[in-house]
């Protein structure tokens, strides 16, 4: 188990902690306030001190302190630590000199009746503190029980959706071979990739939704819905942009939108292409073994309404390839804060660019992989012009 593998476990399990509604979090800290301020009481049931009792109670409320600074560092951020340390050492320090009233033994002259008052009242506060804090823990419990519950069942069907709308593509035409993969990240995004062929037309799509969960599967899946109609109705590709932008105007929650790359061949070696809001289409030229952008400004799906899109061509040699990616390849981040970016993709592209679709697909997946955490989905279509040769098998 590497040591990245580790911290990136320890940070997912921290995402539930900060997402912790502030309520919640301070019934937690009094749980633990309470519990461990009982501390102090039991090592003064044990040994009863000749100072005034409210000199165990500061006792017990710096002991309360320390463990909720501890508690709050496993749990928040692991920055906290030195601070809940240097509390700690602090009042173990400073507490006995600011208030000198410790002693460690009981004096002598004291009677029987004064330590059972003083087992007495420490018995009960112990009893009280520790009632208090089994209270505020079940509460806390209950809580965000329930809570973690829905959002683990709300992943786990956003999951269910995402593989049922996003399966690999693999597809080939006399003209055109098409392959996609879409690898999720944790948190369940809303990366849709797909490629129709309806007639001897080809459309491919790759759209990425805003948001996570159960919204983004919504989502998504009425972007695959509304794409199908329309070219099922034979709809120009501006068309199919214009019918998209309009469908999900009224459709979806006004924080949301989608970015889409798509386009569709109009020959044995055209494709026409449009972009909303998406990173640039690289083309990958065989005979040249370079590789150039196909970039288009325009506004995402669904962010305004009457948005009126363009497209643009582009003409194929055979053994070209169009690269459809979403930014979640671009943005994958290595230990020293270096994304990927544009010229590691391009790297990887020309290096791979003579093996199979599929091939290049997983090469980039697994380089991406090896390259940093994966924080967003990354999803990959590759259209090759000309029918396969042996070249690529």
């Amino acid at each position: 188990m590497s040591i990245e593998w580790r911290f990136h476990k320890r940070r997912e399990k921290n995402q539930y902690w900060k997402t912790i509604p502030l309520l919640s979090l301070t019934i937690l800290a009094l749980a633990v306030f309470l519990t461990f301020s009982s501390v102090a009481f039991v090592s003064d049931l044990a040994e009863p001190r000749p100072s005034p009792h409210w000199w165990v109670i500061v006792y017990a409320a710096v002991t309360g302190i320390v463990a909720v600074g501890y508690a709050l560092a496993a749990t928040r951020s692991v920055r906290m630590l030195p601070v809940a340390l240097a509390i700690n050492v602090l009042s173990i320090v400073a507490l006995p000199k600011l208030l000198p009233l410790y002693a460690s033994k009981v004096p002598l002259g004291t009677t029987v009746a004064q330590l059972h008052q003083r087992h007495v009242l420490d018995a009960m506060l112990v009893l009280g503190l520790v009632t208090l804090g089994y209270m505020f823990v079940f509460t806390f419990v209950s809580t965000e029980g329930a809570r973690y519950f829905r959002l683990q069942t709300e992943i786990e069907v956003a999951q269910r959706v995402q593989a049922e709308l996003v399966p690999p593509i693999n597809l080939r035409t006399p003209d055109f071979e098409v392959c996609g993969k879409s690898s999720p990240s944790k948190t369940v995004g809303g990366d849709l990739v797909d490629a129709v062929l309806f007639g001897s037309e080809l459309t491919c799509y790759l759209a990425d939704v805003s948001g996570h969960g159960i919204s983004a599967a919504v989502l998504m899946s009425m972007v695959k819905s509304a794409v199908r109609t329309s070219i099922s109705r034979h709809e120009p590709l501006i068309g199919l942009m214009n019918h998209l932008n309009e469908s999900l105007v009224d459709l979806k929650d006004t924080n949301m939108f989608a970015t889409l790359a798509c386009l569709r061949t109009t020959g044995a070696n055209r494709v026409e292409y449009s972009l909303a809001g998406h990173p640039p289409i690289l083309h990958y030229q065989a005979s040249t073994h370079t590789i150039s952008q196909l970039g288009m400004e325009q506004f995402p799906i669904g962010m305004f309404r009457n948005v009126e899109f363009r497209s643009s061509t582009v003409e194929l040699a055979p053994g070209d390839v169009l690269v459809l990616m979403s930014d979640g390849i671009l943005e994958v981040t290595n230990a020293k804060g270096i994304e990927l970016g544009w010229d590691g993709l391009r790297e990887l592209i020309l290096e791979n660019a003579r093996f199979p679709l599929n091939q290049i697909i997983e090469r980039v997946m697994e380089h991406t992989s090896r390259f940093g955490i994966k924080e967003d989905d990354q999803t990959l279509l590759l259209i090759r012009s000309g029918t396969p040769s042996a070249e690529y098998e």
